[in-house]
């Protein structure tokens, strides 16, 4: 693709990208009247910390961190008759979503990888945003009228999402979270975060390793239903610059922790051995 055209082909993304999210800005407060809110107050946990959980589910379980199309291959092969293990299952999810990302990749996304190579471990290093919505370990949910925080057990880094109103800096300063603002629609929390800093994400999650760059546009939304004890999340991540077109990075459940113990991880390198 010659510069002429790849220009052109971002340049149309990000303008159906802004539309796309300046009508659910728009269309949010509509949504939500009548609806309540939900409340997501509590700390959550991933399958990995306590599998034997019974409000856990087997795709919950296998299809750690998934693309959407995995989710729907995976339920495919649960309604055949075969009957295939658990490591089976996950091993065919980890090559479904491998070869989606794979092929998403735009010529600057490849060049991108090629110049920047993941370590095997990242050490003790803080964790940018794609990371911490993918870890295994714990997360804290704190509201308040105008902001929630989210408080990650992996190394402790709080994040700030505002909730009143007000619009992303014109440019703001790169960051490993990035800058987040949030809405209600009906029963759904919708978080947008800009500004985050590029990198070659190395997660514990299936898609395996993310790509970020300046353009980076990432829209999480967290469904919690009156009543459950688990609240349903996606992420999806708009980067014109590294994928041909947006895609969902993270579709499952988290249970809220009826004995909550958040701890925060602790990290130290000694020798170069965590």
């Amino acid at each position: 693709m010659n510069d002429r055209n790849y220009l052109s082909v971002t340049y149309t993304m990000c303008c159906a990208t802004l539309i796309a999210v300046a009508l659910s800005v728009f269309q949010s407060p509509v949504n939500a009247q009548g609806q309540s809110r939900p409340n997501l107050e509590g700390t959550w946990i991933e399958g990995a910390s306590d599998f034997r959980d019974p409000r856990w589910r087997l795709r919950d379980l296998v299809c750690y961190g998934c693309t959407r199309g995995a989710y729907e291959l995976l339920d495919t092969m649960l309604a055949q008759e075969e009957e295939l293990s658990r490591s089976e299952l996950a091993a065919a999810m980890v090559e479904f979503d491998r070869n989606l990302i794979d092929g998403l990749l735009t010529e600057a996304g490849r060049e991108y990888t090629e110049a920047n190579a993941v370590a095997p471990d990242p050490g003790c290093q803080l964790a940018g945003l794609i990371e911490h919505l993918r870890s295994r370990l714990s997360i804290k949910i704190e509201e308040y009228e105008d902001r929630i925080v989210f408080e990650y057990e992996y190394l402790g880094p709080v994040r700030t999402v505002y909730m009143d109103g007000r619009d992303h800096p014109a440019e703001p300063e790169p960051s490993l979270l990035g800058h987040s603002i949030g809405w209600y629609d009906g029963p759904t929390l919708v978080v947008e975060t800009k500004g985050l800093q590029p990198s070659l994400v190395r997660s514990s999650g299936i898609v395996d390793p993310i790509r970020i760059s300046e353009r980076a546009l990432v829209i999480e939304r967290y469904t919690r239903h009156e009543g459950d004890e688990w609240y349903d999340y996606e992420a999806t991540l708009v980067d014109p610059r590294m994928y041909r077109e947006p895609f969902v990075i993270h579709h499952q459940r988290r249970l809220l922790e009826l004995d909550p113990v958040f701890e925060i991880y602790d990290c130290q390198v000694v020798s170069g051995e965590r």
